[in-house]
């Protein structure tokens, strides 16, 4: 069996856009919510606001909903590792030996070409995905190992997410990682309630930024590609959110 796990934060085009992409070949989805953000600000469930997307695929959806997340000053990424590591206790009673579980975030994407690879991993399997910054359609130069499948029981999430981040394992290519998508209001949310953001310091002039294709770190060499390059689904949830796709003009 395959068991794809993410912690969520409101990215729900991202998520429809795995449900679509992997329904035919995962068993079960683990989505995970925290009731707080991992800057410890209070924020409402959002994946029940949009039960009219998952309905479809409810029937391999394991939802998990946490109502408090550590905060340590001396340990930014605690609220995050301890999200995540509420995957492992959804599988508890479900997965068994041999069953291949992937740790990700919700925007980073394995080829769904390589679910046998994933089905027969021994040990970790990383996936180097293509990046891409602020729309699906603008590719960066620079690779990201992201999503990582491994056999039930052999990492801890936190475990296999700081490994596969490190390149500690069998990596493979194929893959997309999405990354700051959904436009300059999402982005100033964003910025103000992921971990490991400043907040003594104000948000990135992320309208600037997408204009002139650079990342907040000042990378540049992002360039538009077609959507074909990505997943097999994604030109379905483009139609429905078409402010995925540079040039729009149109916001989340």
């Amino acid at each position: 069996m395959i068991f794809d796990c993410v912690i969520y934060a409101q990215e729900k085009e991202l998520l429809l856009l795995r449900f679509m992409e992997y329904y035919s070949v995962v068993d079960l989805f683990v989505v995970v919510e925290a009731k707080q953000t991992h800057q410890n600000n209070p924020r409402e469930l959002d994946f029940p606001e949009h039960m009219d997307l998952w309905l479809p695929y409810m029937d391999k959806v394991c939802y998990v909903t946490v109502d408090r997340l550590p905060r340590d000053p001396e340990d930014i990424f605690g609220a995050e590792r301890f999200q995540r590591d509420q995957c492992e206790k959804a599988l508890l009673g479900i997965a068994e030996p041999g069953d291949a579980v992937i740790i990700s975030d919700v925007d980073e994407f394995w080829d769904v070409a390589h679910a046998d690879v994933i089905r027969e991993t021994a040990g970790l399997t990383i996936f180097d995905h293509r990046l891409y910054y602020y729309y699906v359609d603008l590719l960066s130069p620079r690779p990201w190992l992201g999503a990582a499948a491994a056999p039930y029981g052999m990492f801890s999430p936190r475990e296999q997410r700081r490994l596969a981040r490190a390149g500690k394992g069998r990596v493979v290519g194929g893959g997309w990682h999405y990354a700051y998508t959904g436009g300059v209001d999402w982005l100033e949310h964003k910025y103000h309630n992921i971990a490991d953001n400043d907040l003594t310091k104000p948000a990135p002039d992320y309208a600037r930024l997408i204009a002139e294709q650079r990342h907040p770190t000042g990378e540049t060499g992002l360039g538009f590609v077609p959507i074909d390059n990505g997943p097999r689904s994604l030109g379905r949830v483009v139609e429905m959110f078409p402010y995925l796709v540079g040039g729009h003009g149109a916001t989340r």
